[in-house]
């Protein structure tokens, strides 16, 4: 019997019809890959990280990672014409947190009480304060899914909301003037992605390495 045929009864035995042979390299915990490859284990979704086209930021940072870790220029790494076309696609949601915490504290002045991120406390990532001023308290929810306003105790405190998906209220997506009245009536800030990547391209050296490997 040749190997070939003897692995394909092997597999058949252990009900495994998709397969295709790979080389395994050590890189060490998630928070030294994009969030977007991490998300590409999950069951179901692991060809996500083929990657979709010859700009496509995960596929070259995998790349360049595989060249790091091995030592040798295996693959040729493209950068893409516009690394920032790809900058929200490549987040996962801890690195989006990690961002929005980042423009909080160097661009508005904040600081974090890390003690005050418990499972229990879903309605919000963080309680925050002024550094200048540390009665002066506010929260912080981020999301890549939609938020759903009505879920939110508005109004005590400044209470600051960021998501890449959308906004909801009384089971529809809410338009940009009905988040402007949210915002002046309950003492909400709407955090824009323009904004944020604005404070990105001015403080990449503030940036993790799977930020700021372009």
């Amino acid at each position: 019997m040749t190997r070939d045929r003897a692995e394909e009864i092997e597999n058949d035995i252990y009900d495994i019809w998709h397969y295709v042979p790979c080389e395994f390299v050590k890189v060490g915990t998630e928070d030294n890959v994009l969030g977007a490859i991490v998300r590409s284990f999950n069951m179901g979704v692991v060809c996500h990280i083929r990657g979709r086209g010859t700009e496509d930021v995960i596929k070259e940072f995998s790349k360049k990672i595989y060249n790091k870790y091995t030592g040798r220029n295996y693959y040729s790494v493209k950068k893409p014409k516009n690394k920032w076309d790809y900058f929200w696609a490549s987040m996962g949601a801890l690195e989006i947190e990690e961002i929005v915490g980042l423009y909080l504290q160097i661009k508005l002045g904040y600081g974090i009480y890390t003690s005050t991120n418990k499972k229990d406390t879903k309605e919000y990532e963080y309680i925050l304060f002024k550094r200048d001023n540390p009665k002066e308290k506010a929260k912080i929810q981020v999301k890549t899914s939609n938020i759903n306003m009505d879920e939110y105790n508005l109004g005590d405190i400044p209470f600051y909301f960021f998501t890449t998906g959308n906004y909801w209220r009384y089971g529809r997506i809410l338009k940009e003037e009905e988040l402007k009245k949210i915002e002046t009536d309950n003492n909400a800030i709407i955090l824009s992605k323009e904004e944020l990547l604005e404070f990105v391209k001015e403080n990449q050296k503030y940036l993790p390495y799977r930020l700021n490997w372009f």
